[in-house]
């Protein structure tokens, strides 16, 4: 099986911070098969993070809980790009991926990362919409852009699955018969064996993924970085908001 990880992870540090050293959205990789191919670098700079210590210095478990909070919205708004890059590269539904493709684990405040899991074998080209012609079965891995496989068919195992087949035995010279003659009729020419054959398959999940423009360009990492730390602010301003109106509120 074909997969891919994001780990919205914590920052090394060569030195011992007042803060927790797992603070950040700072790794995103991507593997395929046990094999890193993509290396995305998302964090908040060890100059903010002190800073942002600083402002919730007196507030109990601010730091935790303001990080916590803008990774989970960052993470979340990451898998909801991921899902709809994969659905304008090719004919699945977001349904389909968030049941069987995507998983997202959650930061908390002992754990301040989260996981963009992106898993999956290769499809086979029968959930493609794939259909018999005379030249083989056809299918649409893109929307509206209909392929034929030369010399595939539409095959039901004895199991009940379906699928798109290719025989792939080494051709021999032999007699190929036509529909409606009898036999010893027909054309000579190279035949393959009826076995053994293989099952057709598309691309995976996590490779579409990579594949895609906006993930191979870095446009995803910029935009998942200009959120982080935009995200951080935010969650910082209403937790300092909060906290001076408890303050307020509390009695001498």
């Amino acid at each position: 099986m074909d997969s891919g990880q994001w780990t919205i992870d914590n920052g090394q540090w060569t030195t011992e911070p007042d803060w927790p050293a797992n603070c950040q959205l700072s790794t995103v990789s991507c593997e395929l098969k046990n094999m890193a191919l993509v290396n995305i670098n998302i964090g908040i700079p060890e100059a903010k993070l002190a800073e942002i210590n600083a402002m919730l210095d007196g507030v109990p478990m601010g730091f935790q809980r303001a990080l916590s909070r803008a990774i989970n919205k960052v993470g979340v708004a990451a898998r909801t790009q991921v899902l709809r890059m994969i659905v304008k590269e090719i004919n699945v539904t977001q349904t389909e991926l968030r049941d069987k493709n995507i998983r997202f684990r959650r930061a908390s405040f002992d754990k301040l990362f989260a996981i963009l899991e992106v898993k999956g074998n290769r499809i086979p080209l029968i959930k493609f919409g794939a259909r018999r012609t005379n030249k083989g079965a056809s299918y649409a891995i893109r929307r509206g852009q209909r392929t034929v496989a030369p010399h595939s068919f539409l095959q039901t195992m004895k199991s009940g699955h379906r699928g798109v087949y290719l025989r792939t035995g080494e051709p021999t010279l032999g007699r190929r018969l036509r529909r409606g003659r009898g036999p010893g009729s027909g054309m000579a020419g190279l035949v393959r064996p009826r076995f053994p054959i293989t099952e057709l398959a598309g691309p995976s999940i996590p490779q579409v993924v990579i594949d895609a423009e906006e993930f191979a360009s870095g446009t995803f990492e910029r935009l998942m970085g200009e959120k982080l730390e935009s995200e951080t602010d935010v969650q910082v301003g209403l937790i300092l908001e909060r906290h001076g109106k408890e303050a307020n509120a509390a009695p001498f």
